[in-house]
């Protein structure tokens, strides 16, 4: 009965544990953690080898069925990587060096280490490429080891070390995820915080007299002294974003978030009117970061398409201009289309099919059709190719030809159904109209949408 009821009360915490956040799954595994390690099979004051021995099967079950769906079904974990510039087996490697960063980030807390960015951490194409990746495996291999051999001794370690395991391996293991976040350790600090407590407080040999409140005293002062140094960085966003270009020169992300920062300052002092050599200094950093950017990364889809704009509206007159819409024709040539690619893309789309960006229209609509034949069912692509046949004044007919298509693929898209009612609208075909109406009301059966819909057909200066 206890043991039913443990099960019931655990499978209810778990499931709301997931609600609240996805690695909220992690529960019953790291209990399992906390078997092994702490208990030890121990039930009711008394030990019993079945429980033991169960701990040990439910503490790899889950890798079990990580290799089996690998074995059976690679592909339930394999089809994310492909809006990815690494693949599975990169994604293991890189990741055993990376947790040896978080482990270092909790140790030995260096805030010049850390930051929003990472992308300035090379990936692991080999194990001896970087060399590194095989000494982190070969270190992972022996530290789980000696916490083995250990663990009657100090269980202490191998439950630090299996709780920081466990913590990460939703995040930092096959799912294709970003490769890494500083985040992601709150969890698996759990057991390595733990660990040091217990250092300090139960075992106090190795301290000899020192009184084990003083190196806690300094810890806790050091770790303060780090907060206050990184909540005033966080205060002010050109700070921070200064910052991380200082801690992360080769970061391409850091790069761009700087030079997106000294942007919004040259828009707001353009605003207030400002002097102009003082506008001008502040855009001449910003390009020369999102040259540093592009310069950092192959495949610079947001540094080509702002180096676009920019050239064209700010520094229209260099001596040697690039041609920065070859640079994305050339990216897209190979690169897999990202989320991340579609602010970009639209920017230089915009730029060029307003005129801001002298771009023919020809190569304008042969990227967005190679990119639409790579990428069929890309909402966002067709819109891209309905708002650059807007801006050319292309004729009806060729503008219904993206939207209906999208529409097909999303025909609950508010902005496709949108514009689908203006086109008809335009062309005064009031029957098309209701009847897109009717197509986008079936597939919104919660009425979303009924106040944009009904905005649509108010007459401008009556009340509804």
């Amino acid at each position: 009965g206890e043991i039913l009821a443990a099960g019931l009360w655990l499978s209810l915490i778990t499931a709301v544990a997931t609600l609240s956040k996805e690695n909220g799954a992690l529960l019953p595994w790291l209990l399992a953690v906390v078997e092994v390690t702490l208990f030890r099979g121990q039930w009711r004051g008394a030990r019993s080898r079945v429980l033991a021995r169960v701990g040990w099967l439910l503490l790899g079950l889950p890798l079990l069925l990580m290799a089996m769906i690998l074995i059976i079904r690679p592909e339930i974990f394999t089809s994310g990587y492909q809006l990815r510039d690494f693949d599975l087996v990169e994604r293991l490697m890189t990741q055993a060096r990376l947790l040896w960063h978080y482990l270092g980030w909790l140790l030995l807390p260096d805030i010049t280490a850390m930051g929003f960015q990472h992308d300035d951490i090379p990936l692991s194409g080999g194990l001896l490429q970087p060399w590194t990746t095989l000494l982190a495996l070969l270190a992972w291999v022996g530290l789980t080891a000696a916490a083995l051999l250990l663990r009657r001794q100090y269980p202490m370690l191998l439950f630090a070390l299996l709780v920081f395991a466990v913590g990460h391996v939703m995040e930092s293991s096959v799912l294709a995820l970003e490769m890494v976040f500083e985040h992601r350790n709150y969890l698996p600090s759990v057991g390595i915080c733990l660990l040091i407590g217990w250092c300090l407080g139960s075992n106090r040999q190795w301290l000899g007299r020192l009184d084990a409140r003083v190196p806690m005293g300094l810890a806790i002062g050091g770790l303060l002294t780090l907060l206050i140094i990184r909540c005033h960085t966080w205060s002010d966003d050109m700070l921070l974003a200064r910052t991380n270009v200082v801690n992360h020169p080769d970061s391409a992300r850091a790069q761009y978030m700087y030079s997106h920062a000294l942007l919004k300052e040259f828009n707001e002092l353009r605003a207030d009117s400002h002097s102009a050599e003082q506008s001008r200094a502040l855009m001449v950093a910003v390009r020369r970061h999102l040259l540093r950017m592009e310069e950092k990364t192959n495949e610079g889809v947001a540094a080509a398409a702002m180096l676009l704009y920019i050239d064209s509206n700010y520094f229209p007159g260099l001596p040697s201009p690039v041609d920065w819409f070859s640079v994305l024709e050339n990216v897209f040539q190979h690169r897999v289309l990202q989320a991340s690619d579609m602010a970009a893309l639209t920017l230089a789309l915009e730029c060029a099919g307003t005129g801001a960006c002298d771009v023919q229209s020809q190569r304008i609509d042969g990227l967005l059709d190679r990119l639409i034949r790579r990428n069929p069912n890309e909402v966002r692509l067709l819109l891209a190719k309905y708002q650059h046949l807007v801006n050319t004044e292309a004729p009806l007919t060729q503008r219904l030809v993206p939207l209906d298509r999208a529409a097909t693929i999303a025909p609950g898209h508010a902005s496709v159904q949108h514009y689908r009612i203006v086109e008809r609208g335009r062309a005064g075909d009031v029957a098309g109209m209701y009847q897109v109406v009717g197509n986008w009301l079936a597939h919104d059966p919660d009425r979303r949408d009924l106040p944009l819909i009904k905005s649509m057909f108010e007459i401008p200066g009556q009340s509804p």
